[in-house]
């Protein structure tokens, strides 16, 4: 009887242990500074989110809902076969930029937005897949920002470009008539002036 007490004792003390664990587990995903989702089954269900999952899609209640259920605007867009591919094969999936249509407020308004997302697949002991736990971070600020510097880089080297042409286009003009003008003149006495004009054209050419 000792011996069966002291073997119980053990056994609750080792359960206790896994089950603090469990909960500093749970309560490390639950405070988490990125968007955690947990999905299970072939329809991939959610099973778990943290409240920055939610607040990143800007809905509640998503535990029991399918993705499609509980995003009816990805249906058909390309993350759906990427979840099928990951759930079918077992290979994780990362993207830093995946464009996405987003109802953002739920009001069938949609947007594009962008998100940087890691995927990896759950497996039981067997080893067989049986859901996926994703990371992700909503991006859509810096990519527009970034495509905002990309589109003044864009302007300013077109504006470069047509000012280069339409200045070299008098100044070769100018160039031309000052060899010209230096070729023709009878004396030295026009010459040192042609010469300036010729040096300003050159340091005109080398700005431009």
């Amino acid at each position: 009887a000792r011996e069966e007490l002291r073997r119980l004792s053990i056994e609750q003390a080792r359960r206790a242990e896994a089950e603090a664990e469990r909960a500093r587990f749970h309560t490390l995903l639950h405070d988490a500074p990125v968007a955690i989702g947990e999905l299970r089954g072939p329809e991939h269900r959610f099973t778990f989110v943290n409240p920055r999952f939610e607040r990143m899609l800007n809905r509640s209640g998503l535990c029991g809902k399918t993705v499609v259920e509980a995003l009816p605007f990805i249906a058909g867009t390309p993350l759906i076969g990427i979840l099928d591919g990951i759930y079918r094969t077992g290979q994780g999936f990362g993207v830093s930029e995946f464009a996405s249509p987003f109802d953002r407020h739920g009001d069938g308004k949609l947007e594009e937005a962008f998100f940087s997302f890691n995927i990896e697949p759950l497996r039981d002991p067997s080893g067989a897949v049986t859901g996926m736990m994703g990371v992700a971070v909503e991006v859509t600020d810096q990519v527009i920002a970034r495509q905002r510097v990309e589109e003044a880089v864009r302007a300013r080297d077109e504006f470069l470009s047509i000012a280069s042409h339409e200045l070299r286009t008098p100044l070769s003009t100018l160039r031309l008539q000052t060899e010209s003008l230096l070729r023709a003149a009878p004396g030295a006495d026009p010459l040192p002036k042609l010469q300036t004009m010729r040096r300003q054209l050159d340091r005109l050419d080398a700005l431009i």
